[in-house]
């Protein structure tokens, strides 16, 4: 998997901002600490301005392409499955600060049907994400972009995938959790 992860800051690259110290553990690498969270849950963003295509083309140009539900508010459908991933994360990330996601989404392509079935593509999803604590909404990690790009199983691996219940829901959901525990689990150095 391809995560990329960017920031506007005027700190070296890769590095944030650290939340208070007794929100922070040390892991093995000099100065470098990793932060551990206890995420309480998320508010999800999906823009109306972003646009939907419901084109049955290879790779339509639109913002949002998404067929992994049937057909109905594409808008609710995304950020159903971001709350579904934060709701995941929720569930296995305890240890740490108090913290709220805030997720805006940029982008979300998943494959229309004539490419999952004939010509192969990538999942491509991009995200904005920032946690607050969860007490005083104070802001615990700043803003930053992660972007997904994946390869998604087309033709007989499609649909072997979808007899086994791996459907492009439950495969974009996985794509999101991960992400988003790497991206959080980065180590961030002291005074950056």
């Amino acid at each position: 998997m391809l995560v990329l992860i960017s920031a506007c800051s005027d700190a070296p690259f890769g590095f944030v901002h650290l939340p208070a110290a007794e929100n922070q553990i040390r892991v093995d690498k000099g100065a470098e600490t990793q932060p551990a969270y206890d995420i309480r849950g998320a508010e999800v963003s999906v823009p109306r301005a972003l646009s939907v295509s419901e084109e049955n083309q290879i790779y339509p140009w639109a913002d949002i392409v998404w067929r992994g539900d049937p057909p109905g508010d594409r808008y609710d459908q995304v950020a159903a499955i971001f709350q579904e991933a934060a709701t995941e994360l929720s569930a296995r990330t305890t240890a740490g600060a108090p913290v709220v996601m805030e997720i805006e989404v940029r982008g979300f392509h998943a494959l229309t049907e004539k490419a999952r079935y004939g010509y192969g593509g990538n999942y491509s999803i991009s995200f904005d994400i920032a946690l607050r604590d969860a007490a005083s909404g104070a802001e615990v990690r700043p803003v930053e972009r992660v972007n997904i790009v994946e390869p998604a199983a087309w033709g007989q691996q499609a649909a072997d995938n979808e007899a086994r219940g791996l459907t492009q829901k439950v495969m974009v959901t996985r794509l999101i959790v991960q992400a988003i525990k790497r991206h959080l689990s980065r180590p961030l150095r002291p005074g950056a």
